[in-house]
């Protein structure tokens, strides 16, 4: 992509929240990059209708197929505490893309799934995901996020090393 085409893109795709200054350290630049993606994936499902699918709320519809999980499998597999997945929940059901019932299993605990709503949501947000990637793709080149991507992969997984 040349300077004019690249010029015309920005326009067509103004990046809301992001710094008019270049951030000059890691972390800054890593933020603005994360914010601009979550700013155009959110963007993108309002588009298609999604009004009330907030960024938060992505966790737990990524984790959620056809058999559904417990509240408590459901926090342990995002990461947060079960009173913290308890409220996203409750904002997804009001929102109409889960619904939870008795667990046959184990009458305290309740099954959350996910409605036809909800599983429209999840395709579009794959669908939204492969398109936000081609608009970085077409900023950066292929080789140039393709080598991005690379390079993150193993900070991350050379950081979870560090942690385990």
């Amino acid at each position: 992509m040349d300077f004019e085409q690249t010029a015309q893109w920005r326009t067509a795709h103004p990046a809301p929240r992001v710094p008019s200054a270049i951030p000059q350290h890691l972390g800054q630049l890593l933020h603005t990059l994360s914010d601009a993606f979550e700013l155009r994936t959110l963007e993108k499902c309002r588009d298609r209708g999604h009004r009330k699918f907030r960024c938060s709320h992505s966790a737990v519809i990524a984790q959620l197929d056809d058999t559904g999980l417990c509240l408590g499998d459901l926090a342990e597999r995002i990461g947060i505490s079960q009173q913290a997945t308890g409220k996203l929940v409750r904002d997804l059901e009001r929102a109409g893309y889960i619904y939870s019932h008795p667990d046959i299993r184990d009458k305290r605990s309740r099954i959350i799934q996910l409605t036809p709503t909800g599983i429209t949501l999840k395709m579009d947000i794959e669908e939204v995901l492969s398109e936000v990637r081609c608009e970085f793709q077409e900023i950066l080149g292929n080789g140039g996020l393709d080598s991005l991507e690379q390079q993150l992969r193993s900070a991350a997984s050379a950081f979870t090393e560090l942690t385990d």
